[in-house]
């Protein structure tokens, strides 16, 4: 059965890579069609919440610009103000 709509992911929880910068980070993003919503900076870790149309295709572009530790799909649908 396939997933109703409000079960697709369509947004990615992105973590940083240390060694990259935000621009290049944002360049990477940028170049596979997300769009940042939301940034996140504690110390070393910094986080990015992107959305974007076809999250499976985009994390799949996203783990080979190597810019990224992490890179997950986030179901939620609005980000809480």
């Amino acid at each position: 059965m396939p997933d109703s709509p409000q079960h697709v992911p369509n947004q990615i929880l992105l973590m940083i890579k240390s060694a990259t910068s935000d621009q290049e980070a944002a360049a990477a993003i940028a170049k596979c069609g997300g769009v940042i919503i939301k940034q996140n900076s504690n110390g070393r870790l910094r986080s990015v919440l992107i959305e974007a149309k076809d999250v499976e295709s985009t994390i799949e572009q996203l783990k080979l610009s190597n810019c990224f530790d992490a890179i997950q799909p986030n179901y939620i649908s609005k980000i809480p103000e």
